[in-house]
Order: structure tokens, then sequence, then C-alpha cells
């Protein structure tokens, strides 16, 4: 039986406030390390909030070194840090990337979120991905990342499922009226894809948004084992993984799938 541990820091998020987010990112990881957690996973863009305007220069200034942070957090700690999104500066651009360290504090995959949330204009101050996650084979899972609005575009995530992906990880920022897109939507993915599937969303209020945290943990079924409701705290859960692979046994979608007519569908 293989099992892990994960938990879902779910937390507020101080707008363009990089030291009172570390410090309770700290704070976050430490108790996972107290409750024996095999995978901490943090919401998006944690470190900065969506702070558009000062986003290249708080990327600059400060995103590099909080990965070297997280990277010896997780060493340290001897524990996964599935790191949230933080803002990464390239050249002239800013992604917003999900980042992945191991228990030695090896980054082991980025994502950069390619699916953009028009309706609060995130594209005008954020350039899109143009690489489907990477499915990662460690030590002790195979997994794949994609980043909240991502999570209406199923496309990306069947070839994780394809790939034999066990847990996806969905860090998020999502506010009130939508928390029941969210919690339908990540059921979904999991269902579809027979893998554990984390949502962690994070709390609080910035002007008028309300943000719901509900962050889950669902099992390849889609029962949700655990979820938060809308204040600060861990969301925790055991996952058995040989659960996914008994569940694409049991329901054989993978197996009946007929691509050929798929692939005819032209845009």
């Amino acid at each position: 039986m293989r099992k892990c541990r994960v938990a879902a820091a779910q937390m507020d998020v101080a707008l363009g406030d990089v030291e009172a987010n570390l410090k309770k990112v700290r704070e976050m990881i430490l108790r996972c390390a107290q409750e024996e957690v095999d995978y901490a996973v943090l919401p998006e863009m944690w470190l900065t909030g969506y702070d558009f305007k000062n986003l290249p220069a708080l990327a600059k200034e400060h995103s590099a070194k909080a990965l070297e942070e997280i990277a010896s957090l997780a060493k340290d700690n001897d524990l996964n840090i599935m790191a949230g999104s933080l803002p990464e500066l390239d050249g002239e651009d800013v992604y917003n990337t999900a980042y992945m360290f191991n228990r030695k504090g090896d980054l082991e995959t980025t994502y950069r979120k390619i699916h953009l949330f028009s309706f609060t204009g995130e594209e005008r101050f954020i350039a899109g991905g143009d690489k489907l996650p990477d499915l990662v084979k460690s030590k002790d899972s195979h997994y794949g990342v994609t980043i909240c609005y991502d999570v209406r575009f199923p496309e990306i995530y069947r070839p994780l499922g394809i790939q034999g992906a066990e847990i996806i990880f969905v860090p998020a920022q999502l506010p009130h009226p939508r928390l029941n897109h969210w919690r339908i939507l990540l059921q979904a993915r999991a269902i579809e894809n027979q893998a554990f599937v984390v949502g962690c969303n994070r709390v609080g209020k910035f002007k008028k948004l309300e943000y719901f945290g509900h962050s889950m943990l669902i099992d390849p079924w889609g029962e949700i084992l655990a979820e938060g409701e809308e204040e600060e705290g861990l969301i925790t859960a055991d996952f058995d993984l040989d659960q996914a692979v008994n569940v694409r046994e049991k329901m054989t979608v993978y197996q009946d799938r007929v691509p050929q007519i798929y692939h005819s569908f032209k845009e």
C-alpha cells in the first residue's frame, strides 16, 4: 500500500507584503512537519497576491529568494512542498508560475499558468504559458500541477491522466460567488482523470472580493476526503495512491477512449 499525507495550507495573502506572507508560510510548513505531512500545498500567488502593477519589481527582488527559502524548508523538514505559484520575471514578461520541491530541496518541476482570467484583466499584466504541465514520476508519487482558472479547461488535464497521474495539484485564488463551480470542477477533474485532486485556495478579503477558501482533497472516485471552510488552517487527508490504479481497473475509461474520433475535430 502506497500512502501519503497531503495538507493544503489555506491562508490569507497580504497584497505586496512579502515578509508577512513568508512568515505565515514558514509557520504553516512547520505545522505540516509536526503533522508528518508528505506534501504541503500553498495557494496561488501567495508571496505577493495579485499586486498587478508592482509584480515585475516584486518578482525581481523577492521571488528567487523566496524559492530558496522554500527549498530549504522542504529539505530541513523532510517533506515535498507544492509551492503554489509566484510571479516569475523572464525578460520583460511576468508569468504566474508554480513550483514543486522534493524532500531534498530539489526543484522537480515548474509550470507557467496557461489560461489567464480575462474577466479581471490578468492578461494585461501576466504572460501566459505555452507548455502543458509535466507528469512528474517522483519517489513519492506521480503528479502534475495546474493553476486556478486552468480547472475550467479539461483539455490540459487529460494528458496528465493518460500518462498516469496519481495526484493533480491546483493552487488558486478564487473569490465568491464561484464556490459551487470550484467544488464541482475539482470533483470533475478527479473523476474524469481517475486521480486525487488537491485544490488549495486562499481566504481573506481584498476590496470587494471575498476569497472563500474551501480547499479540497478529493479521491479518484470524486469523493471529498477533506474540505476547509473560510478561515486559515491546514486541510489534511491521507491518500492511498493504489486507489488510483484500482479505480482505473474497475472503470476502464482509458481503454474505452476513441482518440481517432476526437482528433477529427477541427476548430
